[in-house]
């Protein structure tokens, strides 16, 4: 079995790097932030490409509830985050697999690892209960029925050729159509419903990993950066995929934030990266 240093913090404001100053410098380590849920399962088979613990169909039916009405969501999460990150790297794959992502910066990782059950589950919950929210909110279903109207006064939504035009007012009548919006409301509720106990007594986690070069990719937006050096001190949200399984042993260090962690960006200390030997 692997032998790496677990590193426990128990300030859920303690933003400063947990790891060796020789993991920080080693060129190949990355990081995968994720849930506690998962520890087990990741130490004992590695990180599987397409290994993921939902229903890539849950997501995509999520999806298409949410572009027949066109609601987009409320605010930056939910269906923002499944439709351009997950769905998306779902379809740069062709559909085969969901990708193995790491990120250059700890503190990045750091972010990832905020979401309860881990990122993808996080924003399924989210927009599960955000579009139960708008079908059964009376007062919500007729702001979103004006955004509608007042959208399709505007020129690039007028008759024509190239016009999207039919599509904003399907939109709009399927909006007043209470047994379409019921049924995709009771298949919201039951998706929700099966990721729920994923979110609860779980904490954050990073792992530092070491990637060889015939573990990921050496190409293309998600490939190695020739710059990898410099970004070392730069709490950049670059990210490497991998190209095949990683096994548990390229597992160098996990940090569990067992109490939760708070968002931290560089910059909002004014002092760079919080390093201990600086």
């Amino acid at each position: 079995m692997n032998k790496f240093n677990i590193y426990t913090i128990e300030s859920s404001t303690d933003v400063t790097y947990p790891f060796t100053r020789g993991i920080f410098e080693d060129l190949e380590v990355f990081y995968h932030g994720t849930s506690s849920i998962y520890t087990e399962r990741l130490e004992e088979i590695g990180f599987q490409l397409g290994g993921v613990p939902y229903d890539m169909n849950d997501i995509l039916r999520l999806c298409k509830s949410y572009e027949a009405i066109k609601f987009y969501g409320v605010g930056g999460g939910g269906y923002g985050v499944l439709s351009a990150f997950t769905a998306g790297a779902y379809e740069s794959t062709g559909r085969e697999y969901m990708p193995v992502s790491f990120a250059y910066s700890y503190w990045c990782a750091r972010r990832y690892a905020r979401n309860p059950g881990g990122e993808t589950v996080s924003h399924i919950v989210k927009a599960g209960s955000q579009l139960e929210d708008l079908i059964t909110d009376a007062d919500k279903l007729s702001e979103h029925r004006k955004y509608l109207t007042d959208r399709l006064e505007h020129p690039a939504l007028a008759p024509g050729a190239y016009s999207e035009r039919d599509a904003w007012l399907i939109a709009l009548e399927k909006l007043s159509d209470r047994t379409f919006l019921f049924g995709e409301y009771e298949q919201a509720l039951g998706i929700r419903k099966k990721y729920l106990d994923m979110l609860e007594e779980t904490f954050p986690v990073v792992y530092a990993v070491k990637l060889s070069d015939e573990l990921i990719e050496t190409e293309g937006q998600y490939g190695w950066r020739a710059d990898r050096e410099q970004l070392l001190y730069e709490d950049t949200p670059s990210e490497i995929r991998s190209r095949g399984m990683v096994p548990p042993s390229a597992i160098v260090g996990r940090a569990d934030f067992v109490n939760g962690a708070i968002r931290w960006e560089e910059g909002e200390t004014g002092e760079g990266l919080p390093l201990p030997w600086l």
